[in-house]
């Protein structure tokens, strides 16, 4: 529904209404026509705010808001009386509404998924609420006020950043669910061991070391949960509570399970999964009552025969262990229903399974498993079988047997068909077959009619095409009903692109194979942009040739034809070839394989008449050959070392994890999968037609190769759609046309359908028959069978010496322009790449495809990144980045200086090719990135190498192509400006993502590395400057999440270097750590900026202009010797506010205060041992006294001891003494950072 239905506002008796999942914005004054409504359902719709009619429907006991885009809460909810039940949750809530603090009958009352940050004292009103969920928001303690709702039951505060919970806690003694999951606990608390109500306690994902004895208090506790903690043993306390059915203990360093844990009779279900088991503990299997056991992702090698004993045991999980063979022990456990084994060494499964008569789910995948086991057969009641990764060649007959098999995988395996017994699995729902070597599916597969899900990808399938088995269960079986109506016809089509430098021979060598007789072409004859040529070399062999244009302006029709299904045949001159390998050959390698990396390649040398004799021509080959081998294992090499190095980065592992792994597969992935380039060279010349047979045959070979099954009407469509192409009328066909055409033949294949029409179209774009954009939704209408027409348009727009074009005197230019517009108009396109939608409409007015056909093709150039559009008051203008010869004008330097005024900050982001930039892509991005400069979009200036504009009032960006100094390798930048760090980094983020995914999306075969510039080197015009991996992950920081400090190794303390960006921006109050460094510093902070030069108004106005000092504060500040209220004020203030001061202090030369006040923040960084390390060098240099030391090192807490540190680096010591102390800490942990670095 996309609006409220006005008809259900007269069922004035309804007690309940549901409209969740709809597009309802609104709710009408209507509504209150429901007086007897008790229950409401509008969750998950497109509610911006809670409609006040809502709040009069008083007899309402349940309001379901969960899932909209609702940031606040009216007051008159209160009318809301009788209310019980009430959800919030997913929606945009930053505080706890206040007036729903006064529904006092609440008794459930649901806000996760929001951003609240407190609660209010007035929560306590609810004296009735049994269930408060608070889950995932942004709460950084245990609200005071929650521990006075003593009626509670549960309560939920999963995923905050809580570190505690107050003594208060205790009041809740009917609490019976506590869930503190995904929090920031160092330790156990203990204050909830005086919840001895307590039925489940969950505590996973924090950072607790030990439970205390305490916990035995907790005589009901039936769940515990400690899950992804650091918990080195099993407490010894945690056996004692005696009544608990489910103990969770996953993710942790444990290594052994004591004896007394047989003393937990009641346990049902235990999970030990991911720990440090080298064994199967034997005191588990006293356990005689456990129903689920999990042990996945230990060391386990054997299971012992005590296994059994769990008589109970119904789900066993052992996967990602050491077994090499499936257990006989395993095989007793009768009541088994699930059985997980996946990811271990097996290579057999024992007759014994078949005593696993309960059995309903059994998962080997990633074994070593060379057959589908016979006995699994026999598992009559199985529902699930998993078999995924292993060495299975075939699947036995019997498998039909198992009648109740839902779901069937066998994904990464060695099948080479879909085996038929499959086929009469008629229960099947689920069946995964990818990543085979399946050619040939059956028609009975479309037996299996309760299937969902059916996954053929990454298959070699001939019958359904793999293009049309990519698409799913859907298309697949309209295959078949289309294949069984008609009748199978083999189709042999194979796409060739044809690629090369200019003058190469390319066209020539076209034309002499397709015609059979010598044909050379002249240079006035060389193609611009691509030719087609549809050539049939034998019967029932249809190629589709594309003749592409050497000059790098034409690569844009790269884009659409360059697939990894097509063949590519890169022509070269033999004449030449000895002296430009790079040029002529490797480089078009390179470029084929970063746009379609799975594409095959074979390499064809032209002029074979010009060498003098057969030894010639044998010497070129192989000196082509030895220079292809050369350049791939130096490639290969090259990243192998990449790699090597990459593995070194144990920081970058630690700090950006994802970025790591991110940038480890993708060079894994290029290692992996090399240009796939023939192993022989295709001499030819188009003077004699030597060579020619020997590659006409290759051809023909390659297409049989990919030979595919069609169904009679899919070749009835093809047919239809190659006679519209020869009669030459219609420059596109639409989904309309089609369709009547399918009125014209046998009434057997009029059953087609719009969907089956699509299954047509996607498979005759992938063999080159058609263009077409199934993924745009406006131009998804339209198909361009004609594509010599396609690409005569984009040649008419792209061709290289256009100048030759734009001649006033002819036709239709001087019937559109003036002669003076028309040399203003062709000064646009000549000199900045822009032409008008007039000036496109003359150079396309030959084609004739009238307004619908200009907006499809205006479409196509937007869409693909050819062009961007700038709306003028009189018409669209459309700027060619392609068509720009000029470099950097001279007035950018005045919008744009090398270095950024003292007043705005800078975030350089970079992304590195190892060669050169592949063609085209600056182009297209500086297409892409067009649509992120917000409303500023006129104040755009391009050059052929790069871009200048205003995102806003605020902010500027610059994007290059830059070149690394002398070497090939090139680069992309991107810089933008302003003021405000929060916003340039959100900017700079959200840009460089989209500049990222672009680059992924068109060239993933490239090898890449992406960088963040150090804005202390860019201020200072450091050559080179220093590089910081992951800058995607670096500005995506959460606002919420500290972010790491990234020093730079060129930076002088002393300089005026903005370092903003290298500090954190966080959100919530100002952390005791923070607090206390201020406090400890506070008189020499009021000395350093009332001297000399009196940097106090500068660093208030930064103070100001970040919103973190409101107006009156600052002018009490300014008072007479009123600034110590600086300090005061700032530590009420957020903890991004700490940040900002220390850049502020930075940028007014105090880069050695800044870097003072953040030195708790790099001692936080330190592992537990390397601070004990920096403590014992103050130690040592009488900076602190040994009782100081023992203060701070008993201290429970890292946050504890840093903050106990700093105040014994004050305490008692004169101003200069302690600021001598405070640089001694300094030189203690910078001593200690280059220990830990030399370390690894």
């Amino acid at each position: 529904l996309e609006e409220f239905l006005f008809p259900v506002c007269a069922l004035v008796r309804l007690e309940a209404l549901g409209l969740s999942g709809n597009n309802i914005n609104t709710v009408p004054p209507q509504i209150t026509q429901l007086k007897h409504l008790k229950q409401f359902d509008l969750s998950n719709t497109k509610l911006e705010e809670l409609a006040l009619s809502v709040c009069e429907l008083v007899r309402l006991e349940a309001l379901d808001l969960k899932e909209n885009h609702i940031a606040t809460v009216p007051p008159e909810i209160t009318q809301l009386k009788n209310i019980k039940w009430l959800s919030l949750s997913g929606n945009k809530l930053e505080d706890l509404p206040l007036p729903v603090c006064e529904l006092v009958r609440l008794e459930t009352l649901f806000l996760s998924d929001n951003n609240i940050t407190t609660v209010p004292p007035q929560i306590t009103q609810l004296k009735n609420l049994k269930i408060c969920d608070l889950a995932n928001n942004k709460l950084e303690d245990l609200p005071l006020p929650v521990c006075e709702l003593v009626r509670l039951e549960a309560l939920d505060l999963k995923d905050n950043h809580i570190t505690t919970v107050p003594p208060d806690i205790f009041q809740l003694k009917n609490l019976k669910i506590f869930n503190l999951s995904n929090n920031k606990l160092e330790e156990f608390l203990f204050p909830v061991c005086e919840l001895v109500r307590l039925e489940a306690l969950i505590l996973g994902g924090n950072h607790i070391t030990t439970v205390p004895p305490q916990v035995t208090q907790l005589k009901n506790l039936k769940v515990f949960d400690l899950s992804n903690n650091k918990l080195e043993d099993l407490p010894l306390s945690v056996c004692e509570l005696v009544k608990l059915e489910t103990l969770v203990l996953k993710d942790n360093n444990i290594t052994t399970v004591p004896p007394q844990i047989t003393q937990l009779k009641d346990l049902k279900q235990f999970d030990l999964s991911n720990t440090k088991l080298e064994e199967l503990p034997l005191p588990v299997c006293e356990l005689v009552r456990l129903e689920k056991l999990g042990l996945r992702g230990n060391n386990i090698s054997t299971v012992p025969p005590q296994v059994t004993k769990p008589t109970n045991l119904k789900v066993f999980n052992l996967s990602n262990n050491k077994l090499e063979d499936l257990p006989l022990s395993v095989c007793e456990l009768v009541r088994l229903e699930t059985l997980i084994l996946g990811g271990n060494h097996i290579t057999a499964v024992p007759p014994q399974v078949t005593q696993l008569k309960n059995l309903k789910g059994l998962y080997l995948s990633n074994n070593k498993l060379k057959e589908l086991p016979l006995s699994v057969c026999e598992l009559m009641r199985l529902e699930t079988l998993i078999l995924g990764g292993n060495h299975i060649t075939t699947v036995p007959p019997q498998i039909v047997q198992l009648k109740n098999l839902k779901e069937f995988g066998l994904s990464k395996n060695m099948l080479e068909d879909l085996p038929l017994p499959v086929c009469q699995l008629v229960r099947l729902e689920n069946l995964d077959l990818s990543d085979n070597s399946i050619t040939t599916v059956p028609p009975q597969i479309t037996q299996l009619q309760n299937l969902k899900i059916l996954d053929l990808v990454w298959n070699k399938l001939i019958q359904p095409p793999q293009k049309v088995a990519n698409r799913g269960k859907e298309a697949i079986f309209r295959y078949f009903d289309d294949l069984i109506k008609t009748k199978a016809t083999r189709s042999l089509r194979l796409q060739v692109n044809i690629l090369g430098e200019t003058c190469a021979g390319k066209t020539s060598l076209v034309k002499t194979l397709t015609s059979g007789s010598p044909f050379l072409t002249t240079l006035a004859d060389r193609t611009h942009v691509m030719e087609q040529i549809p050539w049939s070399p034998k019967e029932d062999v249809f190629l589709n040739i594309n003749d592409f244009g050497g000059h790098e302006v034409y690569r844009v029709a790269h884009n659409f034809f360059i697939t990894k299904e097509a063949l590519t045949l890169i022509v070269f001159n033999l004449q030449d070839v000895s002296l430009k390998y790079k040029d002529t050959v490797t480089n078009w390698i390179d470029n084929i394989y970063s746009r379609a990396p799975e594409s095959t390649i074979l390499l064809v040398g032209s002029h074979a008449d010009c060498l003098s004799n057969e030894q010639e021509l044998e010497a070129r080959k192989k000196e082509v050959l030895c220079a292809v081998e050369y350049h791939l294992c130096d490639k290969t090499s090259k990243l192998r070392t990449s790699l090597e190095e990459l593995e070194k980065r144990t920081e970058l592992k630690s700090s950006y994890p994802e970025a790591y792994n991110v940038k480890m597969m993708r060079i894994k992935m290029l290692i992996e999968n090399p240009p796939h380039v023939d192993e022989n060279v295709f001499v030819t010349s188009s003077q004699t037609g030597y060579g020619m047979a020997q590659l006409k045959e290759e051809l023909i070979r390659r297409a049989i190769v990919k030979k595919l099954i069609l169904p009679e009407v899919w070749l009835q469509k093809v047919e239809q759609i190659e006679t519209s192409k020869q009669k030459g009328q219609d420059p596109f066909l639409t989904l309309e046309s089609l369709a009547t055409m399918a009125e014209k033949v046998p009434p057997q294949l009029q059953d087609g359908n719009a969907q089956q029409i699509e299954d047509i179209l996607n498979f005759l774009h992938a063999t080159g028959v058609v263009l077409w954009f199934r993924d745009r939704p406006f131009l998804k209408s339209f198909i361009f069978h004609r594509q010599e027409i396609f690409i005569d348009i984009l040649r008419a727009v792209l061709c290289h010496d256009i100048e030759s074009t734009l001649v006033y005197d002819t036709d239709p230019f001087n019937k559109k322009y003036s002669e003076r517009k028309f040399e203003s108009a062709k000064e646009d396109v000549l000199r900045r790449g822009i032409i008008s939608k007039t000036m496109l409409e003359c150079l396309w007015w030959r084609f004739n495809f009238g307004r619908c056909g200009l907006d499809a093709m205006l479409e196509v150039l937007e869409n693909f990144d050819i062009c961007y559009v700038m709306k003028d008051a009189d018409e669209n203008r459309y700027h060619f980045p392609w068509l720009l010869r000029e470099d950097r004008p001279e007035c950018i330097t005045s919008k744009w200086p090398s270095v950024p005024s003292r007043e705005k900050l800078q975030i350089s982001t970079e992304i590195h090719f190892p060669t050169a930039c592949p063609p085209g892509l600056y182009e297209m991005a500086a297409v892409h990135l067009h649509g992120r400069l917000g409303h500023y979009k006129a104040a755009r200036h391009d050059w052929k190498d790069g871009f200048y504009a205003e995102l806003d009032n605020q902010f500027q960006m610059c994007f290059e192509r830059r070149f690394s100094g002398k070497s090939p390798n090139s680069i992309l930048q991107l810089s933008i400006r302003g003021e405000d760090s929060i916003l340039l980094k959100k900017h700079s983020w959200k840009i460089f993502q989209a500049l990222v995914a672009l680059v992924e999306k068109e060239c993933p075969g490239s090898p890449r590395d992406e960088y963040m510039l150090c804005p202390h080197c860019v201020r200072e015009e450091k050559i080179p400057p220093t590089l910081f991996d992951a800058p995607k992950f670096i500005l995506s920081v959460p606002l919420a999440e500290p972010a790491p400090y990234h020093p730079c190794p060129e930076e002088d303390p002393n300089t005026l270097a903005s370092a903003d960006y290298f500090y954190p921006v966080t959100k919530g109050k100002m952390t005791d750590l923070h607090r206390t460094s201020l406090d400890k510093h506070a008189n020499h902070i009021l000395k350093i900026i009332r001297g000399t030069f009196n940097s106090l108004p500068k660093i208030l106005s930064r103070l100001s202009k970040a919103g973190i000092l409101a107006e009156e504060e600052k002018a009490a500040i300014l008072e007479t010797d009123a600034d110590y209220r600086l300090s005061s004020f700032l530590k009420g203030k957020s903890d991004s506010a700490f940040y900002v001061f220390c850049g502020a202090l930075h940028d007014s030369g105090h880069a050695q205060m800044a870097r003072m006040l953040r030195l708790p923040d790099l001692a936080m960084e330190l592992s537990d041992v390397a601070l004990r390390d920096v403590l014992q060098r103050l130690l040592d240099r009488r900076v602190i006294s040994t009782k100081d030391n023992y203060t701070v090192r008993r201290e429970p807490t890292k946050a504890l001891k840093v903050t106990a540190l700093l105040k014994k680096l004050r305490e008692g010591k004169r101003d200069d003494e302690a600021e001598s102390a405070f640089t001694e800490f300094g030189k203690a942990l910078d001593e200690e950072t280059a220990k830990q670095k030399n370390t690894y």
